[in-house]
């Protein structure tokens, strides 16, 4: 049984992640991280997890936490993955990884230190029919060798709390 500690316990952990994982003979949560805590006390007592946390360091530290799903607003995916790799949790971070190149650079070196492959991204359209027919056409070389590849994906971008938090300190 894999017990997992969700970073960022929002609106996507209640409507997407909690009915999965009530489904799961494999995997369970065992503990939550909110910025408030008694908001992370309250979702942790609707949703029966032992462990409620305001501190993403905490949560990843935990004893009874196996693994980490960093579920946070983008711009707090960084500090979240590093800690949990300082940690030596293994982590399921939803995408994107980090919000520049130099940052996700700074999480392979943050892997590479500690000697082992621990993150992965949560990125669904790899299996997407349309994703897979595309690749398939690419390794049979019947469109050509790629030149040139554009995605484009908006959001709103929100600044961590927490980081301006503490560059403020």
């Amino acid at each position: 049984m894999v017990r997992f500690g969700i970073v960022g316990f929002g609106l996507h952990a209640v409507k997407r992640l909690m009915p999965g994982f009530s489904l799961s003979k494999n995997c369970s949560v065992t503990a939550l991280s909110r910025r408030d805590i008694n908001q992370a006390r309250q979702s942790a007592a609707q949703f029966k997890i032992p462990l409620a946390f305001d501190s993403v360091e905490k949560l990843c530290r935990s004893s009874e936490v196996d693994a980490v799903l960093v579920t946070t607003p983008n711009s707090c995916h960084l500090a979240d993955v590093l800690a949990a790799v300082g940690a030596g949790k293994p982590v399921l971070c939803e995408k994107p990884l980090a919000e520049t190149a130099p940052e996700c650079e700074q999480i392979l070196r943050a892997e590479e230190a500690a000697g082992t492959r621990l993150v992965q991204i949560g990125f669904m359209r790899r299996y997407d029919p349309g994703y897979v027919e595309l690749r398939a056409r690419v390794a049979s070389g019947e469109i050509g060798a790629p030149l040139l590849a554009h995605c484009a994906n908006s959001y709103t971008r929100q600044p961590c709390k927490r980081r301006q938090a503490r560059s403020r300190d």
